[in-house]
């Protein structure tokens, strides 16, 4: 049992890395330094199974963000595990996972979803939108609220309900994220609730709407 909560961890730890590589290198070119580690923590949350295994717990993972050659983004996470058996607890073991994205890589294609020229070119239309962007990240979509204060305005504000899959009652997030025609706000880019408002499409079938005007359009 013990393996296998182990095993848990590094997993978890890893998909919270890849995660934070994919919406680090979605803005790396806009937004530098990247805050790698305040990323990995909106989406890794731990829990006790990480107190009891992690030595330090959520503060004894060290996240690093590195910008390679090939315009590529490096993120790692160190840690140390420690065996929760009578008579092995002194058993220590240094672990890392590292991941690696190309800049602006942040849309991961499907098969037969790759871009093509023209009509068939891929775009996005958030759900009861009346434009398409180009770019899946493009913040007409999914709006970044930062700050004590406009975060305390989207939390009290009565367009805006708590999303049942990504805010925990009694937390303070750090960060929300909200969408222009959505009804909920996120703690994390990688919540599923917030992925379902944003479906890609080819060109051809976007139908009356128009191109949006800070992605769409090639500004």
């Amino acid at each position: 049992m013990a393996l296998a909560q182990m095993v848990l961890i590094e997993t978890e730890v890893h998909y919270a890395a890849s995660q934070t590589a994919k919406v680090c290198a979605q803005k790396a070119v806009v937004q530098q330094p990247q805050n790698a580690r305040g990323v990995f923590f909106s989406i890794y949350e731990g829990g006790s199974l990480c107190e009891n295994l992690i030595d330090g717990g959520k503060r004894g993972i060290s996240i690093h963000s590195t910008l390679l050659e090939g315009e590529q983004l490096q993120i790692k996470a160190a840690y140390t595990l420690k065996v929760p058996v009578p008579f092995f607890s002194g058993l220590r073991f240094r672990k890392k996972t590292t991941v690696k994205r190309r800049i602006f890589s942040g849309y991961v294609k499907h098969w037969g979803e790759y871009e093509e020229a023209g009509d068939n070119q891929i775009v996005y239309v958030a759900e009861n939108g009346v434009v398409y962007h180009k770019d899946s990240s493009c913040s007409h979509i999914c709006l970044k609220i930062t700050g004590s204060a406009a975060i305390q305005g989207v939390l009290h504000s009565s367009k805006y309900a708590a999303c049942e899959k990504c805010i925990k009652k009694g937390k303070n997030p750090s960060a929300l994220f909200v969408t222009a025609y959505g009804d909920c706000y996120h703690s994390t880019l990688g919540c599923s609730g917030l992925k379902r408002t944003i479906k890609a499409v080819k060109l051809k079938d976007v139908g009356n709407l128009r191109p949006c005007s800070r992605c769409a359009s090639g500004r």
